[in-house]
């Protein structure tokens, strides 16, 4: 599937992904904006979208390493990766808060 979104007097990407994290366990109730979310780029803007739900001990870093790998390399393919959910920096570094009392650096 292409994608028809790209800067005009461009060509179109060749692929566009779109990767939504989330929790598993929160207490935000973001599933919703989660689910919409995606539909909107799927439907409206022929993304492909990926859901990733990460458990409290997942190591983040190790995720976004791999999914760079996949898809963050190739100029012609296009990469979001969107986290649904609350943060904060500390110390000019992002740090996500899963609504519980676990935060995670990136």
């Amino acid at each position: 599937m292409s994608s028809n979104y790209r800067p005009v007097n461009r060509e179109p990407y060749s692929e566009v992904h779109c990767y939504l994290f989330s929790w598993l366990e929160t207490d935000l109730r973001l599933d919703q904006d989660d689910i919409q979310l995606g539909r909107l780029l799927e439907i409206g803007f022929l993304f492909s979208v990926h859901h990733r739900k990460f458990f409290r001990d997942t190591n983040l870093k190790c995720d976004v390493d791999e999914i760079l790998n996949l898809h963050g390399n190739d100029p012609e393919k296009l990469l979001l990766i969107y986290y649904v959910g609350h943060g904060y920096v500390t110390s000019g570094r992002m740090t996500l808060a899963n609504g519980l009392v676990t935060r995670y650096k990136l």
